[in-house]
């Protein structure tokens, strides 16, 4: 979150608590490979207060 390393758990699970701001939320997890190579991921969250009609 902001840059900050995260320890896996051994069935590679993770968990973390992070603040929404409104609109257009980018979360990217980058994962280090056992040959020090990385892979990024990244999702969309849009956080609203306003209900789908």
């Amino acid at each position: 979150i902001d840059d900050l390393i995260i320890q896996s758990s051994a069935e590679g699970t993770f968990s973390a608590q992070i603040n929404l701001i409104a609109g257009e939320n980018t979360i990217t997890v980058t994962t280090l490979l056992p040959d020090y190579s990385t892979e990024s991921e990244s999702i969309t969250i849009i956080q609203s207060t306003t209900l789908p009609e």
